[in-house]
């Protein structure tokens, strides 16, 4: 992490800060629910589908709003909207503790569904993507691998705070971490851009991007508007990558088990866990090989893996010799996708824009998912069997590849940002 002027450059404290909401904020909302599915059929007597009701309207808030929380993003900055996601959050699992009807249920999710949108990923990418420019890469692996690790260890926190406390202090406890540690943290840390503490991305020693006259600083780079980006034909290219690659990602994250236990693996839930744990390290290793090499070309290698991966997984029946390739190619690739997709947005279109423009394409993510999840399911009952599936996955890699291959450059348009003093 570079030096400026002998001290540490503040994006990479606000990178950090970011990471952490994510970690606490945002895993702690989303990724805890499954912790409480069985505890809350013992309490209330509801079926696994309608508890699973509640998950499913919490996702569709968080991808419904993202071109909102985008929009609002640009307006407000990433600082306001995030610090309101949090308090809604927190103020969201708080009630939660106090849940007696179905209907409570699905109006808590909402709830804490906004919170998740608001304070969630495109705050945090957007961050990111303003305080770094040649080590944006790096900076969004950061923060994209909270996520990975957040999730793992919420499910681990949450399940042991059940177990100790019941599943109604559970929820009190995630809403004080959320709302004692997650909203002064933005309050005190977050800042929207360097240029409000007289910095540049990457710091004043950034220099491929800048040009210096007499202490000040003045910045050059791409930039679009979301209603010039929708016009070009590469920002559509990308939009359908993020769905092919969510398709993917909802077939696999519904079914992985389940396909695994077809294939004659036994331990089907720990290699599930081993792939997701790979994928961690994907998030930084491909955020760090994108400061290096051409994005375009890493997010081709991460089809690639895909398609590995799944050829693995066919050759997996009857054998599991080949089930660490899947684990680590699928893994691999799934944490590079999460890191490299916004990246080639913000490389394409520019980061003035960018919260609209991520926005967007997320919401691209959500239906994708749906549409994986659904298609994986009705692959497998027109057969009895998850091999249609895994040829569709194949399909929809490939699919990838093709689209990712033609994504060219759009004629760009460059903005002269405000000039910066510099500060000694």
């Amino acid at each position: 992490m570079e030096k400026t002027n002998g001290k540490l450059f503040y994006g990479w404290v606000v990178v950090i800060a970011a990471a952490a909401v994510l970690f606490f904020g945002f895993c702690a909302g989303f990724y805890s629910f499954s912790v409480f599915l069985e505890p809350f059929q013992k309490t209330f007597g509801w079926s696994k589908s309608q508890v699973s009701l509640g998950m499913t309207i919490a996702a569709l808030v968080v991808g419904l709003l993202s071109p909102v929380v985008g929009a609002l993003v640009k307006r407000y900055g990433a600082k306001k909207v995030q610090l309101i996601g949090a308090v809604i959050l927190g103020l969201g699992l708080l009630l939660a503790s106090y849940m007696q009807t179905l209907l409570q249920l699905y109006l808590v999710c909402t709830f804490i569904g906004i919170g998740v949108a608001t304070a969630g990923q495109i705050p945090a990418q957007t961050l990111a993507t303003h305080w770094f420019s040649e080590r944006r890469g790096t900076a969004m692996g950061i923060v994209v691998m909270s996520i990975g690790l957040g999730a793992m260890f919420m499910v681990w926190f949450a399940g042991n705070l059940v177990a100790a406390f019941g599943w109604r202090m559970a929820y009190r406890v995630l809403a004080l971490l959320v709302l004692v540690f997650v909203v002064p943290l933005i309050i005190f840390i977050i800042k929207n851009k360097p240029e409000e503490m007289g910095l540049v991305p990457d710091g004043v020693t950034a220099s491929s991007s800048a040009s210096t006259v007499s202490g000040v600083v003045t910045v050059q780079e791409v930039a679009f508007t979301l209603k010039e980006a929708v016009k070009t034909l590469p920002y559509s290219l990308i939009a359908l990558s993020y769905f092919l690659f969510a398709v993917i990602l909802g077939a696999l994250n519904v079914h992985a088990i389940s396909l695994f236990h077809s294939f004659g693996i036994a331990q089907a839930a720990t290699a599930w866990s081993l792939a997701l744990g790979v994928s961690v390290v994907g998030r930084i290793l491909f955020g760090y090989l994108a400061d290096k090499y051409s994005k375009k070309n890493l997010v081709l290698a991460s089809w690639v893996l895909q398609i590995c991966a799944m050829g693995a997984l066919m050759l997996i029946v009857g054998s599991s010799q080949y089930l660490w390739a899947f684990i680590i190619c699928y893994g691999l690739g799934m944490g590079a996708f999460n890191t490299l997709l916004p990246l080639f947005v913000s490389e394409k279109f520019g980061a003035e824009n960018f919260s609209q423009l991520i926005g967007v394409v997320m919401l691209c993510n959500i239906i994708g998912i749906a549409v994986g999840s659904i298609a994986m399911g009705h692959l497998y009952d027109a057969s009895d069997s998850y091999h249609s599936g895994v040829t569709m996955i194949l399909i929809v890699s490939v699919l990838g590849i093709l689209s990712t291959f033609i994504t060219g450059t759009p004629n760009k348009k460059i903005s002269v940002k405000d000039e910066v003093p510099i500060n000694d």
